[in-house]
């Protein structure tokens, strides 16, 4: 995982930086992610395949996401 575009959030998280549409780039990083698992159908926002936003541990935030793994 690219640790780069994430800082730790007050429950020691990994807190996604980029917004909750910056498609391309959470793409590149669930490509490379080992714990990337896709979520039901009806949670699915982005059509890259796979995509952080469609992770099953990705948890939605005011401004972006946490990545429970």
């Amino acid at each position: 995982m690219d640790h780069s575009v994430f800082t730790l959030n007050k429950h020691g998280q990994l807190a996604y930086q980029g917004g909750q549409e910056d498609w391309d780039l959470v793409h590149k990083i669930a490509e490379n992610c080992s714990s990337f698992l896709m979520d039901d159908e009806d949670e699915c926002v982005s059509d890259l395949d796979p995509s952080c936003y469609n992770c099953k541990y990705r948890r939605w935030t005011s401004t972006a996401f946490t990545c429970m793994k």
